[in-house]
């Protein structure tokens, strides 16, 4: 059974979703550069500021949609419904329940992005150096 919204059903949880979005942060993708040796070596165009969800993920394993391997999960992004995001770029945590940090928290987005009627949530994994 395929269910079906209205219009108005999708953008009242598309509002919903949005409205429960404490944080902001940044989408970065890497422009595919390389070093001498052939090595990938990224420089990272950042995108604008969006409001976005974050959760920590208590250090979970999904697997690689590549290679099948294990990859540790630090946390869990939502993104406003049409956010442009996939496995491979960065995700900049700028504040969290409306409070700039210190320091920004930056994350590898670690899987596919699974996308809803109201939103999108991605796998991140912290970017420790």
């Amino acid at each position: 059974m395929t269910l079906q919204w209205t219009t108005s059903e999708l953008l009242a949880m598309r509002e919903a979703h949005f409205s429960h979005m404490n944080e902001t942060c940044r989408i970065a993708v890497g422009d595919g550069s390389r070093d001498e040796a052939g090595q990938v070596v990224h420089e990272w165009v950042e995108g604008d500021s969006v409001a976005c969800g974050f959760g920590p993920a208590g250090k979970v394993d999904i697997k690689d949609t590549e290679s099948g391997e294990p990859v540790i999960v630090d946390a869990v992004a939502r993104l406003p419904h049409g956010t442009t995001v996939e496995a491979g770029n960065r995700f900049i945590l700028e504040s969290r329940w409306g409070t700039a940090l210190s320091e920004e928290e930056v994350y590898d987005v670690v899987s596919e992005p699974r996308t809803g009627p109201s939103g999108t949530v991605v796998a991140l994994r912290q970017v420790t150096s």
